[in-house]
């Protein structure tokens, strides 16, 4: 893909000795947990990171691997951002966010866009539209799921990649800006069926503030035991 020539992302080395995943049987239940803590959006990310390009590309892609395709069907792209690509990216954004956002309240989004370049990388992350076709038409009957169930893929394996990046002491953060697939795909020569749907901006800790705080309390979920009679469902994990 003419991509990978334009961003530096053709590798001369085998990833597979670049990087290879460390057997342990030390992890717990609350090394689990921890690894969930580390994945909170930053205030600030920089590029002060001593690991390679390849090595994080290696890390990146192997933990998406990692989770599983609906129904085999690679219906979710991604492409990872380093350099130039990922500041002329963020300058594309920005320049869609002029268009839409009233002149006199642009300072705070400018200050934004600027922050992200300032991190590390970017990895973008699309909807296949040509593969949500083909699953469509292998399974005609569940085609209005497809696009839930691409949804909740995008959730696995960009919470994958966070916390593989969060593992060798990067920080994160989950982005949702959209409505410019065509000039992406011209600036970076994008197979069309591609529809952007989120960005995971990543780079060194400068600040350890978080931009969220989770809000989820006692009153969001449910444990229960057994079955009401006058219901069907036995369980359920959160009230709606």
């Amino acid at each position: 893909m003419a991509l990978f020539s334009k961003i530096g992302q053709v590798f001369t080395t085998d990833l597979r000795k670049e990087f290879q995943l460390k057997k342990t049987n030390t992890h717990s239940e609350k090394a689990f947990i921890e690894y969930l803590q580390a994945c909170q959006p930053m205030a600030k990310l920089g590029k002060k990171v001593h690991l390679s390009q390849n090595y994080l590309s290696a890390l990146i892609i192997e933990a998406i691997k990692r989770c599983p395709s609906i129904q085999g069907v690679q219906g979710l792209k991604f492409v990872v951002l380093y350099h130039e690509a990922h500041q002329n990216f963020w300058q594309l954004v920005e320049a869609q966010q002029r268009q839409e956002i009233p002149v006199h309240v642009f300072a705070a989004t400018a200050y934004k866009m600027q922050a992200c370049q300032n991190a590390l990388g970017t990895i973008l992350f699309f909807e296949d539209q040509q593969a949500l076709q083909h699953l469509a038409k292998k399974q005609p009957l569940l085609a209005e799921q497809h696009p839930n169930w691409l949804a909740q893929y995008l959730g696995a394996i960009s919470l994958a990649a966070w916390g593989a990046l969060a593992d060798v002491g990067l920080g994160a953060e989950l982005l949702h800006y959209q409505g410019f697939d065509h000039s992406l795909q011209k600036k970076f020569q994008l197979e069309p069926s591609w529809q952007l749907k989120a960005q995971l901006l990543f780079g060194s800790i400068e600040d350890k503030k978080t931009t969220v705080s989770s809000t989820f309390s006692a009153k969001d979920y449910q444990v229960l035991t057994e079955c009401s009679k006058s219901e069907t469902m036995c369980y359920e994990i959160a009230s709606r």
